[in-house]
Protein backbone atom coordinates (compact mmCIF):
# COMPACT_ATOMS: atom_id res chain seq x y z
CA UNK A 1 0.00 0.00 0.00
CA UNK A 2 1.20 3.12 -1.05
CA UNK A 3 -1.11 5.96 -0.17
CA UNK A 4 -5.05 5.70 0.76
CA UNK A 5 -7.09 2.71 0.74
CA UNK A 6 -10.92 2.80 -0.10
CA UNK A 7 -12.65 -0.31 -0.07
CA UNK A 8 -15.94 -0.81 -1.22
CA UNK A 9 -18.54 -3.48 -1.65
CA UNK A 10 -20.54 -3.76 -4.46
CA UNK A 11 -22.88 -5.99 -4.14
CA UNK A 12 -25.57 -7.59 -7.11
CA UNK A 13 -26.03 -10.50 -9.09
CA UNK A 14 -22.74 -11.34 -10.62
CA UNK A 15 -21.01 -8.80 -9.06
CA UNK A 16 -17.50 -10.80 -8.73
CA UNK A 17 -17.50 -12.11 -12.34
CA UNK A 18 -18.39 -8.26 -13.25
CA UNK A 19 -16.02 -6.63 -11.18
CA UNK A 20 -13.10 -8.67 -12.04
CA UNK A 21 -14.21 -7.82 -15.89
CA UNK A 22 -14.09 -4.05 -15.23
CA UNK A 23 -10.89 -4.35 -13.12
CA UNK A 24 -9.24 -6.84 -16.00
CA UNK A 25 -6.26 -9.10 -15.65
CA UNK A 26 -4.15 -9.37 -12.90
CA UNK A 27 -1.25 -8.02 -14.38
CA UNK A 28 -1.25 -4.79 -15.83
CA UNK A 29 1.05 -5.64 -18.12
CA UNK A 30 -1.11 -8.43 -19.52
CA UNK A 31 -4.47 -6.19 -19.53
CA UNK A 32 -2.26 -3.37 -21.76
CA UNK A 33 -1.57 -6.09 -24.13
CA UNK A 34 -4.74 -8.22 -24.43
CA UNK A 35 -7.78 -7.37 -26.45
CA UNK A 36 -9.99 -4.03 -26.46
CA UNK A 37 -11.64 -4.72 -22.97
CA UNK A 38 -8.42 -5.67 -21.18
CA UNK A 39 -6.87 -2.52 -23.02
CA UNK A 40 -9.70 0.16 -21.18
CA UNK A 41 -9.92 -2.21 -17.82
CA UNK A 42 -8.55 -0.22 -14.47
CA UNK A 43 -5.57 -1.87 -14.40
CA UNK A 44 -4.31 -1.03 -18.08
CA UNK A 45 -5.44 1.99 -17.19
CA UNK A 46 -4.01 2.75 -13.83
CA UNK A 47 -1.98 -0.37 -12.98
CA UNK A 48 1.85 -0.11 -13.24
CA UNK A 49 3.00 -3.99 -12.56
CA UNK A 50 2.02 -7.24 -9.84
CA UNK A 51 2.10 -4.93 -6.86
CA UNK A 52 0.97 -1.88 -7.80
CA UNK A 53 -2.52 -3.43 -9.82
CA UNK A 54 -4.34 -0.49 -9.32
CA UNK A 55 -7.37 -2.22 -7.70
CA UNK A 56 -7.88 -5.52 -6.14
CA UNK A 57 -11.30 -7.88 -6.57
CA UNK A 58 -12.28 -10.79 -5.18
CA UNK A 59 -11.65 -13.51 -7.49
CA UNK A 60 -14.50 -16.21 -5.69
CA UNK A 61 -17.43 -16.13 -2.98
CA UNK A 62 -14.91 -17.37 -0.10
CA UNK A 63 -12.36 -14.92 -0.81
CA UNK A 64 -14.84 -11.96 -0.69
CA UNK A 65 -16.63 -13.64 2.70
CA UNK A 66 -13.25 -13.16 4.21
CA UNK A 67 -11.66 -9.56 2.94
CA UNK A 68 -15.02 -8.02 3.51
CA UNK A 69 -14.80 -9.22 7.04
CA UNK A 70 -11.58 -7.52 7.21
CA UNK A 71 -12.36 -4.50 5.61
CA UNK A 72 -15.42 -3.80 7.23
CA UNK A 73 -15.69 -5.94 10.54
CA UNK A 74 -17.55 -4.15 13.43
CA UNK A 75 -14.05 -3.94 15.97
CA UNK A 76 -12.36 -1.94 12.95
CA UNK A 77 -15.57 0.33 12.50
CA UNK A 78 -15.76 1.02 16.21
CA UNK A 79 -11.66 2.09 16.69
CA UNK A 80 -12.18 4.73 13.84
CA UNK A 81 -10.42 3.06 10.98
CA UNK A 82 -12.82 2.80 8.47
CA UNK A 83 -16.28 5.16 7.74
CA UNK A 84 -18.42 2.78 6.10
CA UNK A 85 -21.19 4.35 3.74
CA UNK A 86 -23.92 2.50 2.70
CA UNK A 87 -25.65 3.81 -0.46
CA UNK A 88 -29.23 2.41 -1.68
CA UNK A 89 -30.82 3.55 -4.84
CA UNK A 90 -28.04 5.88 -6.32
CA UNK A 91 -25.89 6.84 -8.87
CA UNK A 92 -21.99 6.68 -8.86
CA UNK A 93 -19.99 9.45 -9.67
CA UNK A 94 -15.54 8.82 -9.15
CA UNK A 95 -13.66 11.42 -9.72
CA UNK A 96 -9.64 11.15 -10.18
CA UNK A 97 -8.08 12.54 -7.03
CA UNK A 98 -5.65 14.78 -9.32
CA UNK A 99 -8.77 16.50 -11.38
CA UNK A 100 -9.50 18.50 -8.34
Amino acid sequence: MSDVVVGLECVGENSIRRMGILAGPESPTLAKEGNETDRMSLRAVFGVDGTKNAIHVSRYDQGYQREVGIFFSDKLIKEGGCNPAVLNNCSLCIIKPHAV
